[in-house]
């Protein structure tokens, strides 16, 4: 943030993302907080997002097994259900994203967020 010519003066901080929209509600602050995770509280607390003034690289999410669950079918579905529901998670709102996802025998699955 230096390089650009931003500074940031942090008073608090707490264990969770939930913790921080309650700093914000009815004060002057701001804080960074995960879109994703954030987004039906901050509409019914009545907080507005705006974008960060700097890029942040994606960030993936990897969804690993042993490979002795390889042709179990049962944990084949979940994998698969896992993986629909993180990219429904992650997708902008109102875009419901790729949900055709399948795991196909792979060791990870990755989602970037």
């Amino acid at each position: 943030m230096g390089t650009l010519g931003l500074e940031r003066r942090v008073v608090a901080s707490g264990p969770t993302a939930a913790f921080a929209l309650q700093l914000a509600l009815g004060s002057d602050l701001v804080v960074t907080v995960p879109d994703v995770v954030t987004r039906a509280a901050r509409d019914q607390l009545g907080l507005v997002a705006l974008p960060l003034p700097i890029p942040l690289p994606d960030v993936s999410l990897y969804l690993l097994r042993h490979q002795r669950y390889d042709d179990d079918r049962a944990h084949a579905w979940l994998r698969d259900l896992a993986l629909e529901s993180i990219q429904a998670l992650f997708a902008p709102p109102g875009d419901l994203g790729d949900l055709g996802c399948r795991n196909e025998g792979v060791d990870a699955g990755a989602v970037s967020a």
